[in-house]
Formats: C-alpha cells, structure tokens, sequence
C-alpha cells in the first residue's frame, strides 16, 4: 500500500527543490525544438515518475538502509533536461549532480532549523520555515555557479572523465549519507535529525559543490587559454606572411620608383612626364613606411599608417624599435596589430576631426613603456580589468582583448586598460630581460 502522506511529503521535501535546482541551467542552454511540447510532456513524465518513485519508496532499497528513490529521482531529472535542452547527457549529469549537492545541503540546513525551532506552532510557521533556506541559498547557488555557465562550457562539460569523477564523490557522499542515518541513533541515541549528522551533510555536499566548481572553471580557463594560443598562433603566421608580403611589395616599388625616374630622362613629351609623376606619386604613397628600429613593427605600423590617411584618422608614432628586439616577431605583429585595430574600431565611429591614434613607445627603468591612445565616445564596460567588447560577436572578438593580455604577460608585462575623457588607452609596461 502507498502511503500518500508520506509520498507527498518526499516529494515536496525532495522532488520538487531538486527540480527547481536542476531547471535553473536551462535559463543558460539552448532548447530543443518543440520545446513548449517537450516541457509539458516532460514535466507530466517528471512528476508522474517521481511520484511513484516516492511512492514506493519503501520497496525501494537494498538491505534496511540503502534507499535508491532519491537515486531514480536523479536520473529521471537528467533524462528530463536532456529531453527538452541541446545537452547530451554528460552534460544533463553534471547538472543533475550539482543539483542534487544544492538540494541535500539545503535540506540539511533546513533540518538544523526545524530541530532548534521545535514543534512548529502554525502551519503558516511551518512553511515559512521551510521556505527560507531555499531563499537563501538557491539564489547564491545561481550568482556563484549557475550563471557562469555558457555555451562555450559545452565542450568542458561534455567530457566522460569530468562527469565520472563527480558522479563518484556525489555518490559517496549519498552513500555515506544514507549510513549515517543508520548508525546515527547507536552513536548519539538520538534521531536521525541530530546537529552532528546534519552538519556533516551540510559540510560534505558543500565542499562537493565546491570542488565540481572549482574544477569546471579551471578546466574552463585551461580550455580558453589552450583556444587563445591557437588563436594566436593562426594569427602570427598570418601576420608573418603578411610582413613577408609588405617587405616584398615595398622592394618592387621602391624598383618602380627608380624605372619611374629614368623613364622621364629618356621622354621630351611633357604629357608622358606628367603621368609619370603621377604615377611616382601614387607609389611614393604606397611605399611610405615606418622606420623605427625593428622590421616587424614597422610592417605593422606602415600597414595600419596607410589604412588611416585613407580614412581621414590622424595617426602618430613615436617608437623606439630597436627595444623591442627580445619579444618575437609574430608576438609584435599580434599585440600592436590588435591594439591598433581597436583603435581603428573606435575612432571610425567618431567625427573626422577626432579620429586620432597615438602610439607611443620607450624604455624606462628597465621597462619597455608601450602606450596606445585614441578617441572613444562610447564608454567601455571593464570586467576583471579587461574591456569588454560592443560587437555583436562578442565571443570571437572577446580574443582580441585577451590576446592583447596574453601577449603582454607572457613577458611578464603588464596591461592596463582604462577610459578616461573619451580617451581610451592601453599601458603597458614589459620588464626587459638582463
């Protein structure tokens, strides 16, 4: 016989405070199609299932003291949001996992409550009760964990070794959970809702969540900085070729430039002389170049000079290139090339009077000082420090920022951004190496 008392009881206590927890990662995933159908076919299913699962709770162990139905409820969960998200199931169990950890340490703290508390008085008082650690501590679940999730998360997630490794600690900890209840009346005489089981609970499922966590950012981070050097690196040799190509075209038209001269020493017609000078004109302009000690930086310098007296931006340089001669070629393609393309971004957005860019780079103290500054109307949002991008693309152009930093901290540089008087700068300081 089923006892609905009971059954109702576990499934307001557990089912639905599980549930909650486990849905909140679908605000941060992508829907199925049909979603709508889904959700409601699959909530009928949830709630059905965990009704009965609850229901039959009691036929529902191994031995007198392992009770599986909070098990089943976790597995009908994952089915669930794999059934309605674009997830695959490792992703599903991670969430399941980080789900149940939240859902046991509130319960926990719920039970040290309702113990000091004593007989409720009211049901009123008894609900309130029971609703105020919930209160607490789902939506600092949400601002500390849930919300950090995104679809770049997928590939970190999606990792049977990852999921695996905390499956087994939540299954420890559910397992020495249900033995505690068993030997806690022969250790302390009491019920299972003593202080000492419930802070164990509260301490294990807290320190789980903890380390699932603390891990998934840290794989997170190893992955961004892994898809960074690849950024990077596609980057740099672009960039190389690039500066094979300028050096090579800025040789051929310095060639032309003399052939232009000595045709116009074996011509009288003022007609032919004057389209050559025409012609010399327009490739003394491809040909002005930056010279300022190092050949990488000046490729990137004439490249981006040449761009800006197109587009009517005033762009100034003061570089002492030669100090930059310890950090690779492809590295100072990439940092001054991102730098200015940022720069070229904001100032294009301003009136032609303000397009200015300046560049400036020295040493000092044993520092190589390289400073970047250019008009920006548009105030910059800055989260760790970094700017974060107005583009629509955000993840992609996200790298160009980090880029920047990567770069500069690989020679134990330091960047700084800041925006101040519409004038937006990047420092940068790189200790010169002995």
């Amino acid at each position: 016989m089923i006892n609905w008392s009971a059954t109702g009881y576990n499934f307001v206590r557990f089912v639905i405070p599980f549930f909650v927890a486990a849905i909140m990662f679908m605000l941060k995933t992508e829907k199925r199609d049909h979603f709508v159908l889904r959700l409601i076919s699959g909530l009928i299913g949830f709630a059905g299932l965990g009704i009965l699962v609850c229901g039959f709770s009691e036929y529902l162990k191994i031995g007198s003291w392992f009770y599986i139905h909070f098990f089943l409820v976790m597995v009908i969960g994952s089915l669930f949001i794999w059934f309605t998200n674009k997830i695959s199931i490792k992703e599903s169990l991670f969430f399941i996992v980080a789900a149940y950890n939240i859902q046991n340490l509130t319960d926990n703290f719920n039970c040290l409550i309702f113990f000091q508390a004593g007989k409720p008085s009211s049901m009123v008082f008894n609900w309130l009760i029971f609703l105020l650690p919930y209160l607490v501590t789902y939506p600092c679940y949400y601002f500390f964990f849930v919300r950090k999730i995104n679809s770049k998360c997928s590939d970190i997630m999606d990792n049977w070794k990852f999921v695996a490794i905390f499956s087994i600690v939540v299954g420890l900890v559910y397992l020495l959970s249900m033995y505690a209840t068993l030997i806690s009346p022969l250790i302390f005489g009491t019920s299972d809702d003593n202080i000492s089981l419930r802070m164990y609970a509260i301490i294990a499922c807290g320190l789980s969540l903890l380390l699932q966590f603390n891990v998934f950012n840290n794989t997170s981070l190893e992955v961004e900085k892994k898809s960074l050097e690849q950024v990077i690196e596609t980057e740099n040799d672009n960039n190389l070729r690039n500066q094979k190509n300028y050096e090579l075209l800025s040789m051929k038209i310095h060639d032309l430039r003399h052939q232009i001269r000595v045709l116009k020493t074996k011509t009288d017609s003022e007609e032919i002389k004057a389209s050559l000078d025409s012609l010399e004109k327009d490739a003394h302009f491809f040909n002005t170049s930056v010279k300022t000690g190092n050949s990488a930086l000046d490729s990137v310098l004439s490249d981006r000079s040449l761009y800006c007296s197109q587009n009517n931006i005033t762009f100034s340089c003061m570089a002492d290139g030669a100090k930059l001669s310890f950090i690779s070629d492809g590295d100072i393609l990439s940092l001054f090339g991102n730098a200015i393309d940022n720069a070229i971004d904001a100032v294009e957005q301003a009136p032609i009077e303000k397009r200015n860019i300046t560049i400036n780079v020295k040493s000092s103290n044993n520092f190589i000082i390289i400073r970047f500054d250019n008009y920006c109307e548009t105030l910059v949002e800055f989260v760790d420090g970094l700017p974060q991008t107005t583009k629509d693309k955000k993840d992609l152009h996200g790298y160009v920022t980090k880029s920047i930093a990567f770069i500069v901290e690989k020679y134990k540089g330091k960047p700084v951004f800041n925006q101040k008087d519409n004038i937006f700068s990047v420092n940068i300081a790189i200790p010169i190496p002995e």
